[in-house]
Formats: structure tokens, C-alpha cells, sequence
């Protein structure tokens, strides 16, 4: 019999048996983790009610703020 007109074989489905027991944590859903997390960078001491000191950027604040409110004292 030519090879086109041979019955062809196929593989038969794997049926599962028995209920598969999961654990309450094994049953949870994974958690997907962000792939890059950026750092918590030092916000400085709260503003203060007049806001930033003339001419200053918050990175300034982060680093300085608190210098500067201790010289208002």
C-alpha cells in the first residue's frame, strides 16, 4: 500500500483519573513582581507652609531641608 493511503496513527489523549488534592497555597494565583522597582529616594523633612525656600528644587530639600529649617530656629 503506497504511503499516502496508509492509515495514520495518532497518539490517544492522557485522561487524568483521579482529582489532582492542592494545598490552599499551591491553589493561589502567583503574584506577578514588576520587573524593575525604583528606589524610595529620601523625600526630605515636610514642606513647609510657604513651600520651598526661593530657588530651591526638591532634590535640594531632600538633602538639605532639614539644615535649613533647623537655621530658622
Amino acid at each position: 500500500q503506497p504511503v499516502a493511503q496508509q492509515p495514520v496513527a495518532y497518539a490517544q489523549p492522557v485522561v487524568q483519573t483521579q482529582p489532582v488534592a492542592y494545598s490552599q497555597s499551591a491553589a493561589a494565583a502567583p503574584v506577578a513582581q514588576p520587573a524593575y522597582v525604583a528606589p524610595i529616594q529620601n523625600q526630605g523633612p515636610p514642606l513647609p507652609a510657604t513651600g520651598l525656600p526661593p530657588g530651591w528644587s526638591m532634590e535640594q530639600w531632600a538633602y538639605y531641608g532639614q539644615q535649613y529649617l533647623d537655621s530658622l530656629q
